[in-house]
């Protein structure tokens, strides 16, 4: 009962379609306005499950004396993913900070993201560890039945020393105080969540003032479908970036990497420094 297009046939003379003619046009139709319908409905629930996602994600984030965060979040053209950051103020005036990407797309992948990102929460505040929190996090999602990679750390800014755990995540990316480099966390690594797998590793590492980290997914890195020329041009970008403001560190990277719109996954990055 509902109109959604019009389907317009002409001929040379007039009376050129027979009975049988009307019919076909009519089975036409029918057809057109099936295909249009999908449509419309794909696009209802991408809309729902962006609303989802980012109604899921931090609105703000804590203003903690030492240290200065800003995130960023672009949905996938396409179909939303399952794309998450956080960062969660501890006890002793430290923070906690974690990035992650869900296997899958669409509402159902928003929607385990949501409960993920809410037990990470609970494990955070509970383990001092992020290895302990990370695997507390791969039981959980073992028993939802989610495949996720997270990487979760927590910075002291008051001396500078942060411990680091990972779950089958990228990098992070080193910035500031004139050097741009991949921080090496092969010691730290372990499988990612959902894998039967216990995490005890991590690595222990000192931030000094003005140094920074950005955490990413793998959306910002796999615009060519190849991870080193991705990460290559992201430290490019990243060296490259006007120095001062994080926000406008933030509008720059994407700016270079997914600015032209060819990025084919949803992009979630989460910037921290340590201020001087």
């Amino acid at each position: 009962g509902e109109i959604i297009g019009v389907l317009s046939v002409s001929a040379h003379r007039t009376g050129s379609f027979s009975e049988p003619d009307r019919r076909l046009l009519e089975v036409v139709g029918e057809r057109v306005a099936l295909a249009i319908g999908q449509v419309q409905l794909r696009d209802r629930e991408q809309r729902l499950a962006e609303t989802v996602q980012r109604t899921l994600l931090p609105q703000t984030l804590p203003d903690l004396p030492g240290v200065t965060l800003r995130a960023r979040y672009l949905p996938h053209s396409a179909g939303v993913g399952g794309d998450f950051y956080d960062a969660i103020r501890l006890p002793g005036g430290r923070v906690g900070v974690a990035i992650g990407d869900i296997t899958g797309k669409g509402l159902r992948a928003a929607a385990t993201m949501g409960r993920l990102r809410s037990a990470l929460h609970a494990y955070a505040l509970d383990a001092s560890r992020p290895a302990d929190v990370l695997n507390r996090l791969g039981r959980f999602a073992q028993v939802d039945g989610a495949m996720a990679t997270a990487l979760y750390l927590v910075l002291d800014p008051a001396t500078g020393w942060m411990e680091l755990a990972s779950a089958g995540h990228l990098p992070p990316l080193g910035i500031g105080a004139g050097e741009t480099a991949f921080i090496d966390v092969r010691a730290a690594l372990s499988p990612p969540l959902g894998w039967a797998a216990e995490r005890h590793a991590q690595l222990r590492l000192r931030l000094p003032p003005g140094r920074g980290l950005l955490l990413y997914t793998d959306g910002l890195v796999e615009l060519t479908h190849n991870l080193d020329e991705g990460m290559r041009r992201l430290a490019g970008a990243a060296d490259a970036a006007p120095a001062g403001s994080l926000d406008a560190f933030c509008d720059h990277l994407l700016g270079v990497v997914a600015g032209d719109d060819r990025y084919h996954d949803d992009v979630a990055m989460l910037v921290l420094r340590r201020d001087d």
